[in-house]
Formats: structure tokens, C-alpha cells, sequence
């Protein structure tokens, strides 16, 4: 009876394997597919200026081109960088972000499989750790979701912060576990921590500080058991965590040194009242949280039965997690009980920073929440009997498929059936013309634009019809803005600030040309450069 037991739990972690392979599967052929044959109708104009920052990395052989305005952050192990080495070899910037978008992806997944190895997790529950990680990720409008970015369709700003916190977690998991030295992922880490420092304070607020925030708690913990704080038994880990730190902070200050432009972007109410300043704060951690959660979909009163019951099963499991590692605070947690507190502290650090700084928060910016998701999910299932667990694994699994679906339908069947837009007319016509620049609103036109030309435009941009030709200085180019760049560039308007632009234009003397109109988007000429830094 035993051995039928045995084996017919055998056969189950067989089929949870096969099935979660499957499902990851899935995830990254539809991503591959939007990458590669729909990058320009998907594109984000976040992921336009990188593919602007890599192309000139390549051509001035820098990570530091001196052209570029670096907005809160400079990229050293970041997807730019990546996609700079792949346009070198290919010389086609489209093709080469994609490629770095789909290996920076698969370097998400093989991190978090490493990392949950070290948890100790068996391969069956580092699969369906997977499978959560991507189910975590609700993009109820497919690729035009800001989550996007992160994983996996366009993964771009935030991929190397991940990739670096599952490598550092994985390597500071094991050392917890086993004080062996393990040299090469110590190696690795140090590495990671030092570039990620050089992009910015990011990783400190969502990594270091939350491991020595942890460990300060685990020797609080001992203390009040009656133990001692740390012991001798504690220094291997505690020197690896004040390791990471120092490399992590050593990048940071070598930033410092090579004092290389940057340009921050920061919230609007710098000049309101403590009170207004605290409130609008507080307003945009509430609208972080909701965008990270997809909460704001389930309440603009639209969404569908799918995504309702994907969502609040999502949080659901995040709640789960939360009951489970407070109702053990007091006793010392597995690995993957430490990786949901190392991110809980990572996602209070972020907002904490919102509350003592000025730095504009965008929901993305909240990304610890998908591990966190992960991390909650598999501690549930471990409380489950084994036929629970079963029953778990294929309900996530079959859940992330159809969101997945359900989601990017209307991206695969655009994708598939090819139509020409207005976009990718105007720029068309642009290239055919002998133009080299869009001028135009960053979030809607000008990078929309641009992207279709495959390297052949640039884009200056503009945010918002009441900014019309004040130019963005933080993550665009800095030198397509002269008398010559004028005179290779075409403005693009859409009814949102076509009036705006021509009746500032007038008010300083220019007539405008209308030179070309596709649909939504009109082109305009101008005899003197219009746009001006702010």
C-alpha cells in the first residue's frame, strides 16, 4: 500500500512538473512571438529611449554616451547594455532589443530557480514557484501594461534589479543554510552589487538595506528568546551581508567620482506645503500600490470575471503569505520564509523613500510585490496535504494561462493580422522624406512613431499639451535639438496639443507648414527650432 502511495505521488510531481513547464513555456513563445514580429506596434516609449541609449552606447563604445540626458538612473548590467551588444553584431536596434529583452527574461526565471534551489525547494515547487512569479503579473492590457516592462514582453528598466536580488538572496540563502564559501556565487554577487550600485540607490532600498534590516531583526529575536545577539556562528553571514553592501555602496560612490550628468525626475510638489507635500505623497503610494496590483483595473468597474477572480486570488495569496510568516515571527523561518521578509522590507523601503524624498513613484517601482506574490504561494502549499498541493499547482497553472490568453488576444490577433497604422505611416513617410527627427508628446507620439523607423529616427519629446516645445532633458538624447537637427525634423501634433503647438509657435513669430496628416498624427515644418530645454 505504501509503495502504491509512494508511486502514485510520484506520477503527481510528474504532472505538476510537466504541466508547470508547460505553462512557462507558453508565457515565453507568446512573449517571443510579440517581440519579435510585434515590437514596433507594442513598443513603450520607456523602452524607445532605451533602445536610443543603447544605439549610441554602441557607436561612442560608452555606457556613458555624452549625448544622453540619464534620468534617475545610469545602466551598467542593464537590458540597454545588453541590446548595445546585440545592435553591434546585428546593426538593427528593434531586432537587438527584442533579443535583449528575451534573454534578460530567461535570466529572471534561471536567478529565481537558483535562488528557490537554495531554499530547498524541490523542483517541483521551484517550477510552480516560476509559474506564480509569472502568474503574479496581471497585464489586463496585455503589452500596453506598464508591468510589462518588467516582465517579460518588454523587459527592460527594472530586469537587472531583479536578476541581481534573486542572485544576491540565493547566495546569501546558502550561506545562512551552510557557511561553506562558496567563492564564484560570492564572486557574482559582489559584482552585481557594484553595477547595480552604479545605477542607482534602487537596489540599496530594495536589497541591502532590507538584509541588514532582516538580520538586525533575527538578533533582535535572539535577544528577547534570551540568546545571544549574534553569535560566532552568525560572522560568515554577517560578513557576506556586509559585503554585499560594501560593494553595493562602493558603486554608488564611484558614480559620484566619475560625476556623470544626470537629470531626476521628481514629483511636482516640491513647492506645496508639508501637509500637501505628505498628501500627495500619500496619494501616490496608494496609486503605486493599486497599478502593482492591478487593483485599479479591478476598480475603474470594467474588468472582466477572469481577471476579477485572477486578481483577488493573487491577493488572496499575498494575504496568505502575510498571516503565515507573522504567525511564525517569533520562531526562525525556511529560505523561502526569509526571501518573502527580505521583500516585504524591500517593498516598505521603496515607499518609505517616497515619503522622505521628492522622487516621483511609479507603480512599477514597486516590483518586490511580484516575488513577494511567489514566495506567499509556496509557503501556502506547503501547509497543504499533497492532493491540496496538486490541486494548487494546476489551479495557478491553469489560471496563468487563460489571464495570459485573455489578456494578449487582442496583441496576437493585431500582431497577426499586420494592419498598417498611423504610426508606422508617418514614419514611413518621414524616412521616405529624408527627415531624421519626431518631435512630439513622449507617452503618445513621437517615440510611436520613431519606432517603426528601426534606427533611422530619433525622437525629441515633449510631456503633455501644455508643455508643448519644452524638451525632455531626462532619459532622451541632448543633441538633436540645434538649427541643423530643425532642419531634418518634422513636429507631430494630435488633436490632444496640434492648437496648443501652433498657437505658441504664432506667439513667437514661426508659421508652421502642414507637410503630412495620418490619421491621428499631423506634421508640421518649422524655419527655426522651436524646442527648448526646460
Amino acid at each position: 500500500m505504501k509503495e502504491k502511495l509512494n508511486k502514485n505521488g510520484c506520477v503527481s510531481q510528474h504532472f505538476i512538473v510537466a504541466l508547470s513547464v508547460i505553462c512557462i513555456a507558453v508565457h515565453f513563445l507568446l512573449y517571443a512571438y510579440l517581440n519579435f514580429v510585434g515590437f514596433p506596434r507594442y513598443c513603450n516609449s520607456d523602452v524607445f529611449a532605451d533602445m536610443q541609449l543603447a544605439k549610441r552606447m554602441w557607436e561612442q563604445k560608452t555606457l556613458f554616451p555624452t549625448v544622453w540626458g540619464f534620468g534617475n538612473q545610469y545602466f551598467v548590467v542593464g537590458t540597454p547594455v545588453l541590446a548595445a551588444l546585440f545592435y553591434g553584431v546585428l546593426g538593427n536596434i528593434n531586432i537587438a532589443m527584442a533579443m535583449a529583452t528575451e534573454v534578460m527574461s530567461v535570466l529572471i526565471l534561471l536567478s529565481f530557480l537558483w535562488l528557490l534551489r537554495g531554499c530547498g525547494e524541490s523542483l517541483a515547487s521551484r517550477l510552480l514557484g516560476c509559474v506564480l512569479l509569472l502568474f503574479s503579473v496581471v497585464l489586463p492590457y496585455g503589452s500596453y501594461a506598464m508591468n510589462s516592462m518588467l516582465f517579460f514582453t518588454q523587459s527592460s528598466f527594472y530586469s537587472c534589479y531583479l536578476i541581481t536580488m534573486f542572485v544576491v538572496f540565493g547566495d546569501y540563502i546558502r550561506i545562512r543554510n551552510d557557511s561553506s564559501a562558496r567563492i564564484p556565487a560570492w564572486v557574482l554577487s559582489m559584482i552585481l552589487c557594484f553595477a547595480t550600485g552604479m545605477h542607482s540607490l534602487r537596489q540599496t532600498a530594495v536589497m541591502v538595506l532590507p538584509l541588514f534590516a532582516y538580520e538586525l531583526f533575527c538578533g533582535l529575536r535572539h535577544a528577547c528568546e534570551g540568546s545571544p545577539f549574534w553569535t560566532k556562528a552568525d560572522c560568515p553571514r554577517l560578513m557576506r551581508v556586509l559585503s554585499y553592501g560594501l560593494a553595493n555602496g562602493a558603486g554608488v560612490l564611484f558614480m559620484k567620482w566619475l560625476d556623470v550628468p544626470i537629470s531626476p525626475i521628481y514629483s511636482s510638489s516640491q513647492g506645496a506645503s508639508a501637509a500637501e507635500r505628505l498628501q500627495g505623497k500619500l496619494t501616490a503610494i496608494g496609486t503605486a500600490l493599486a497599478e502593482i496590483t492591478s487593483v485599479d483595473y479591478l476598480l475603474a468597474g470594467d474588468c472582466s470575471k477572469l481577471l476579477t477572480v485572477v486578481i483577488i486570488f493573487i491577493l488572496a495569496i499575498a494575504t496568505g503569505g502575510a498571516f503565515l510568516w507573522l504567525a511564525r515571527i517569533r520562531r526562525s523561518e525556511s529560505g523561502t520564509e526569509a526571501c518573502w521578509a527580505l521583500c516585504g522590507i524591500g517593498l516598505c523601503a521603496i515607499l518609505l523613500a517616497t515619503v522622505v524624498t521628492d522622487v516621483t513613484l511609479r507603480g512599477i517601482y514597486l516590483f518586490t510585490w511580484f516575488p513577494l506574490v511567489a514566495f506567499s504561494g509556496l509557503m501556502l502549499v506547503k501547509r497543504l496535504p499533497e492532493w491540496g498541493r496538486n490541486l494548487a499547482a494546476v489551479l495557478v497553472c491553469v489560471l496563468s494561462l487563460m489571464s495570459l490568453l485573455y489578456c494578449f488576444a487582442p496583441n496576437l490577433r493585431e500582431t497577426a493580422a499586420g494592419e498598417e497604422t498611423d504610426a508606422q505611416r508617418m514614419s514611413n513617410w518621414a524616412v521616405d522624406n529624408g527627415y531624421q527627427y519626431i518631435y512630439g508628446e513622449y507617452w503618445g507620439t513621437a517615440p510611436q512613431i520613431a519606432v517603426w523607423a528601426d534606427g533611422k529616427l530619433d525622437a525629441g519629446c515633449w510631456h503633455g499639451a501644455q508643455n508643448v516645445y519644452l524638451a525632455e532633458m531626462a532619459n532622451t538624447p541632448k543633441d538633436i535639438y540645434s538649427e541643423d537637427e530643425n532642419q531634418k525634423a518634422v513636429y507631430v501634433f494630435t488633436a490632444a496639443d496640434e492648437a496648443q503647438g501652433l498657437e505658441r509657435a504664432k506667439a513667437r513669430g514661426v508659421t508652421l507648414t502642414k507637410v503630412a496628416e495620418f490619421g491621428q498624427f499631423c506634421a508640421y515644418t518649422s524655419p527655426v527650432q522651436l524646442m527648448q530645454e526646460q
